[in-house]
């Protein structure tokens, strides 16, 4: 984003005392199969308990997207957080969405910086089952960009998604497509497990959970340097598509 604030959060390992958490939820259609959307508010209560057990003040926003992008509440102290109302419709307009949310995340960590109560860190959770389809506004690119300024900046983020595709793009490096997100930052789930299973939404959001615990301790928390993909010069390169196969496969590395 052109002239972005810069926050310069910590990096090192101590702890965050004033996170700043948000959660974008996709509400498309698709949310509706199964027992997904019971999941996914479930999911959410056990997050929002289980970040209130931990020290420190944070404060949490929700926004839900599908062809739109709403803000659902701003900035509420955790102890203020209601149950989770979904309502699934429409498509899923995930570059909109992600840009939009970084967008007004900054706009909320400016005002409370010059208000002279700064928060000394951000983690975003972004939760999909579907894979970019209705996007007007922004693209992969513009998403790129961004996660690179937030990324060297020292935020958080875990992104949870059930659509295969959507996953390997996010894992993959920009180098090669991809949105450029540390790849243990990124997390799959089955929309059809139940919600006890280890393959569930309950389970990928306790899991970015742990991850937000972590960068609020100082201990880790899904920060870093981007972990790219090693790709050796050949005279015949194989195509994006092809190179992006080979790591969606679990290769580790890109074909030649």
């Amino acid at each position: 984003m052109e002239g972005m604030r810069r926050f310069n959060f910590n990096t090192g390992n101590a702890p965050r005392q004033r996170v700043d958490i948000t959660v974008l939820l996709d509400r498309s259609g698709s949310m509706s199969y199964g027992n997904a959307t019971e999941q996914a508010v479930k999911a959410f209560a056990d997050f929002v308990q289980d970040q209130r057990a931990q020290p420190g003040e944070a404060t949490l926003t929700l926004r839900q997207f599908d062809n739109v992008v709403e803000t659902v509440y701003e900035g509420r102290p955790l102890a203020e957080v209601p149950p989770l109302a979904l309502n699934p419709r429409g498509g899923t307009a995930l570059y909109d969405a992600v840009y939009d949310t970084f967008k007004g995340t900054i706009e909320r960590l400016s005002a409370l910086a010059d208000a002279g109560t700064p928060a000394d860190g951000a983690f975003l959770v972004v939760i999909t089952d579907g894979q970019e389809n209705a996007s007007l506004d922004h693209s992969l690119r513009d998403v790129q960009g961004l996660i690179r300024e937030i990324r060297e900046q020292g935020w958080g983020v875990a992104f949870l998604g059930a659509n295969e595709d959507q996953l390997a793009q996010a894992r993959a490096p920009v180098s090669l497509g991809g949105m450029g997100l540390r790849v243990n930052s990124v997390r799959s789930y089955d929309a059809y497990a139940s919600m006890d299973a280890s393959g569930s939404i309950g389970a990928a959001v306790m899991s970015a959970s742990a991850g937000l615990t972590g960068y609020r301790g100082g201990t880790g928390g899904w920060t870093g340097d981007d972990t790219d993909i090693p790709v050796e010069p050949s005279t015949t390169a194989p195509s994006l598509a092809d190179r992006l196969q080979a790591y969606k496969g679990g290769k580790g590395s890109a074909a030649k």
